[in-house]
């Protein structure tokens, strides 16, 4: 993922390793978010 990448609807990103994350938006939004273990 790069900065200032934009989704559309049904969009899925993987995030990992991180302590934090920033999100705008351009307008009213639903957001999801799943925690799901990941085994490498």
């Amino acid at each position: 993922m790069k900065e200032n990448e934009i989704f559309g609807k049904r969009d899925a990103i993987g995030i990992s390793e991180t302590n934090s994350i920033q999100i705008k938006s351009k307008r009213t939004s639903e957001l999801h978010f799943i925690e799901q273990p990941r085994q490498f």
